[in-house]
């Protein structure tokens, strides 16, 4: 199913002639299409459709049943965005939203796949936000190679295994401000 997203999600899916489409329009247009695909599928999935301008500063995303993507404020404070939404390629007819956000210099936005939230330790305990915030915190200073490899040992730490059950995947976005803005 990911490859087939992959390869489905070309440049052009993005844009209504010269004018990029809203990303709730982005994920309608999925749901339908996987909707049209016959009834006997199985298949369906959570994503984040986002938007960022160019400077970093305004993020426009459509939820649809993914973890919810985790904003860490320069000033130290965790806001959590979206409250899920619903798959795409369950139900026909579901109608997804637009979000916005507005982002400052030092932000960061952490968006993450269900494996990480949902990687159990031995004990049967998920890894889950109450473990990622506080470490979220603590390396709000760190670079952001230096925050993934630090969240990448304790979720092994805190596995006991090689490697997770499930995917692990983590964006990181910063917001940097300076004579020219940039992320």
């Amino acid at each position: 199913l990911s490859v087939m997203l992959s390869r489905m999600l070309t440049a052009s899916h993005f844009m209504d002639a010269d004018r990029p489409k809203a990303p709730s329009r982005i994920v309608a247009d999925l749901n339908r299409h996987f909707q049209a695909a016959g009834d006997d599928i199985v298949d369906y999935f959570t994503i984040i459709c986002a938007r960022l301008s160019a400077d970093g500063r305004r993020l426009v995303y459509c939820q649809a049943g993914h973890p919810s993507p985790l904003l860490v404020r320069a000033s130290g404070e965790i806001e959590q965005l979206g409250d899920g939404g619903f798959p795409v390629g369950m139900l026909p007819d579901v109608d997804y939203e637009d979000r916005e956000a507005v982002l400052a210099p030092g932000d960061r936005l952490v968006i993450a796949s269900d494996g990480l939230y949902e990687c159990m330790s031995p004990a049967g305990e998920p890894f889950a936000e109450s473990r990622l915030e506080p470490l979220l915190l603590g390396q709000r200073s760190a670079s952001l190679p230096a925050l993934l490899t630090t969240l990448l040992q304790q979720l092994t730490v805190w596995h006991q295994k090689l490697g997770p059950d499930d995917d692990v995947s983590v964006l990181v976005v910063e917001v940097r401000g300076g004579e020219h803005d940039e992320v």
